[in-house]
């Protein structure tokens, strides 16, 4: 469950979470964070029916919004509420992926839950029922934990980061046709990160042209 996450690392049981994390002070605390891997937004997720009604932070009061006690959006709730505006948080099951309470929503289970703005971009694409409707965070960094103990593991981690960052599009572009490719084993696909052609649920690859290319590598005797 997502709750033992950082307690694996403080434990010994894992050395590093490459699951980005969000960079909070409460999990500073507990552990060191690398370089940022990538930077997001929290977005609050209802249905449609209430897009009208919720156009700002105050008409979340008297509103319910689950999510997991252990998630950056429990911390990200905790402030609003500090802010003044009276919304409720309800604590969801450590085990249950935000994916998991986004279909709750759509079903009516309960009436809202918090994504980051790249989970919740690509999982709505699939969802007709559902929509982003308001922005609860300015952009959150997010990166990989790392136990306070492995300072050397720290380092290496983020020099890797560096590395592959200023190294992005500079590798050798390799151009063949298609008895290359074959010859080769591999051929390689550029497709949009989105639910209808390429996307990662829970952990498992799916999508419509993902199947295709699946299907064509298979074809030609090759890995994609």
């Amino acid at each position: 469950s997502y709750d033992s996450l950082v307690p694996w690392l403080e434990s010994g049981v894992a050395d590093v979470l490459m699951a980005p994390l969000t960079i909070t002070k409460k999990r500073k605390e507990k552990v060191s964070f690398t370089q940022p891997i990538k930077m997001t937004k929290e977005l609050l997720i209802g249905t449609k029916e209430k897009k009208d009604s919720i156009k700002k932070l105050e008409d979340l009061n008297g509103r319910l919004i689950t999510v997991r006690p252990s998630s950056s959006y429990h911390t990200t709730l905790k402030e609003i509420v500090a802010s003044g505006v009276l919304l409720s948080i309800d604590s969801a099951d450590e085990d249950l992926h935000t994916v998991e309470l986004i279909e709750k929503v759509s079903s009516g289970e309960i009436g809202f839950t918090v994504a980051d703005r790249a989970l919740a971009e690509t999982y709505l694409y699939a969802d007709a029922n559902n929509v982003s409707l308001l922005e609860l965070s300015d952009y959150r960094t997010l990166a990989w934990a790392v136990s306070k103990k492995s300072p050397q593991l720290l380092k290496e981690l983020n020099q890797y980061i560096i590395e592959q960052k200023l190294s992005q599009g500079r590798q050798t572009q390799y151009v063949a046709d298609l008895n290359e490719i074959q010859a080769k084993g591999v051929i390689r696909v550029a497709t949009r990160n989105n639910a209808s052609t390429y996307w990662l649920y829970r952990g498992k690859e799916v999508g419509f042209e993902y199947e295709l290319i699946k299907a064509f590598a298979k074809k030609l005797g090759v890995r994609f």
